[in-house]
């Protein structure tokens, strides 16, 4: 408990430094020649995902913080308590801090990313001293080890320009270096037949010897980790390479790798939906400037496709998918004027074309009805319509 926040999260930090600092930006993240690759970078994919994962870290801190007493016997439930409480109190008052700067720094906005991490970097700040000090302490500790992740990571994002996507960096590096230095200040002795600790902090009327020692630490552990890990990872880099593809950065692991909301064939270079329509293939031809936009364009494409997907899901029901055995190809029975209706598709079902010149003109250029607008084409020309129908003014 009592090293965690060195030996766990501090190490964990640089080694994602150096790891982040070896690969390089992500295309386009700091500009570039590239016309199309225009992301939000700091968007997250899944919020709720990310989210539920916080809240699942958060649960888990506990378990971990009073579980590493290692019993309940003698004084250990004592300390064991006293880690449940300043535990809690640490990340509200980091979440709090959070909440406080993303509405400052963001126009009034509470964006998640910051509630993320200020939360996780206040849990990460309190690991070490969790046992060991007042629960008052802890706000204070939580506070300002929420505010000092959300600082480094627009220090090192914005102005060092280290491309850090989940702020690993700044919630493990900086929260557990916070995290080393605070116990020499608010921690306090252990006077339970445990000994867990002999010293106090400065603000306990300890000596400054204290925060010498844990200096030390720091600086042992920072220069031991950063070798380490450049020793490691420079060879894979000559030998197999660290960055992926640009085929893999753009469209995603979870595509081309995984398989996820969508698949990737290897062997034929087709890119396909959820639901294993055609969206586009990646060609061999582009050439290296053109590759990025283009691949960008089908990623858009791709969202945009499942997107679609969804909504007809919704509209019609998640049973009726009624896809044929084709790998290429499928026919549907979907109404694609839902895609271009109003909000009242949303709200009622039901689309009011006359009001809209996207569907209208839709409707227009297929006369047998929206609901029989991809019966007798494939899902690639269905979908150049639905794109033309988009863009069209």
């Amino acid at each position: 408990m009592m090293c965690c926040s060195g030996v766990v999260h501090l190490v964990g930090g640089l080694t994602g430094l150096v790891g982040a600092w070896m690969v390089g930006p992500r295309t386009g993240r700091y500009g570039g020649t590239s016309t199309q690759r225009k992301r939000d970078f700091e968007r997250m994919d899944n919020p709720t995902n990310s989210l539920l994962g916080m809240f699942i870290l958060w649960w888990g801190w506990l378990g971990f913080n009073c579980g590493s007493t290692y019993g309940v016997a003698g004084g250990k439930w004592k300390l064991a308590s006293v880690a449940a409480v300043t535990t809690i109190n640490a990340s509200v008052a980091g979440g709090f801090v959070a909440f406080v700067v993303s509405y400052v720094a963001k126009g009034g906005k509470f964006e998640l990313h910051y509630i993320i991490s200020g939360t996780l970097g206040a849990l990460v700040s309190i690991t070490s001293q969790c046992a060991v000090v007042a629960p008052v302490e802890a706000f204070a500790i939580g506070a300002i080890g929420g505010a000092l992740t959300l600082a480094s990571h627009e220090l090192l994002t914005k102005v060092l320009k280290v491309d850090d996507p989940v702020g690993s960096v700044s919630v493990h590096g900086v929260g557990g270096a916070w995290g080393v230095i605070s116990l020499a200040i608010f921690a306090h002795a252990d006077f339970t037949e445990v000994g867990l600790i002999d010293d106090s902090g400065l603000i306990a009327g300890g000596h400054i010897s204290l925060l010498g020692k844990q200096l030390v630490y720091l600086m042992s552990i920072s220069a031991w980790t950063v070798l380490t890990t450049y020793a490691v990872l420079k060879p894979l880099d000559l030998l197999i390479g660290l960055r992926a593809n640009l085929v893999v950065e753009i469209l995603g692991a979870d595509l081309v790798e995984h398989s996820l909301s969508g698949s990737y064939d290897h062997k034929t270079r087709f890119v396909f939906d959820e639901l294993h329509n055609v969206v586009g293939r990646v060609s061999t031809h582009w050439g290296k400037d053109k590759e990025v936009d283009e691949l960008e364009k089908l990623y858009n494409k791709l969202q945009a496709t499942n997107r679609a997907n969804y909504i007809l899901k919704l509209r019609r029901g998640w049973g009726e998918t009624n896809r044929d055995s084709s790998r290429y190809s499928s026919r549907r029975k979907y109404n694609w004027t839902g895609l271009v209706g109003n909000n009242s598709f949303f709200l009622n079902g039901q689309n009011e074309p006359n009001q809209d010149p996207k569907a209208s003109n839709l409707r227009a250029r297929h006369p047998s009805g929206p609901q029989n607008l991809n019966r007798n084409n494939t899902t690639t020309d269905a979908l150049a319509q639905i794109n033309e129908a988009f863009t069209t003014d």
